[in-house]
């Protein structure tokens, strides 16, 4: 549903199932628990297709919906949970890494960059100092990226993406963002240090060069005037 005027993550996704699911016209079959609604005209029933599959648990299933419960309705929960338990083990829509606005899309996209270039051991054994310098600075960004996300998922409250991942999933998601902020660090302190002595070689080595091409230039002038001396 949208957030804010804003789609919520595979918002579409699970209007476009929901459709596919119950074609207009689809017949359905209500079945009630304690508590049919609440006073905002909300309904609470499990929903049932004529071949008796329930849509709660097929919507659960498919990793489009988290699992709650309505003022002690909990008839229909087992069902729900056990479709829940299997979307996240499966790694479907909301727990899939491979969908970017997902939590473990984002955890994914902060953890990859860091450990497939932005260290020094994946530097070329001949990079200068600007290569290395940039390769700091890549991982001072990536390592950011990741902070930014430890404080959004420490602050992600009611946010579905978040929610409607179980508490292991959660802790370890968190767990590998604040992997990836420590590795950006480490990295990036390791490649500016590397930078650095990098940066000094090419000052001494071009201050050598600077001063042979000097003594060169002495020379010839040197070499010159006894020259010209001697064919005086």
């Amino acid at each position: 549903a949208p957030l804010n005027g804003t789609a919520q993550c595979l918002g579409p996704e699970a209007v476009q199932y929901l459709t596919t699911l119950l074609p207009v016209g689809t017949p359905v079959r209500l079945e009630f628990d304690q508590k049919p609604g609440d006073d905002v005209g909300h309904n609470f029933a499990a929903m049932f297709t004529a071949d008796g599959k329930m849509v709660n648990a097929e919507i659960a299933r498919a990793g489009f919906a988290q699992v709650v419960t309505a003022d002690g309705n909990v008839r229909f929960r087992p069902p729900i949970e056990q479709a829940a338990q299997e979307a996240a083990d499966n790694k479907r829509g909301l727990h899939s890494a491979d969908v970017p606005c997902t939590i473990p899309g984002q955890v994914g996209a902060v953890t990859n960059p860091t450990g497939s270039g932005l260290t020094l051991a994946t530097q070329p054994v001949n990079a200068d100092s600007h290569a290395l310098y940039a390769a700091a600075s890549a991982a001072y960004l990536a390592a950011g990226t990741a902070r930014s996300l430890v404080y959004h998922l420490d602050n992600a409250g009611s946010d579905i993406a978040w929610t409607v991942l179980n508490a292991v999933e959660q802790s370890q998601l968190r767990s590998q963002a604040q992997t990836a902020v420590d590795s950006g660090n480490i990295a990036q302190a390791e490649l500016r240090t590397a930078a650095d002595a990098a940066k000094t070689k090419e000052d001494l080595a071009a201050q050598q060069a600077a001063k042979a091409e000097a003594d060169r230039v002495a020379r010839e002038q040197a070499a010159a005037q006894a020259a010209e001396q001697q064919r005086v």
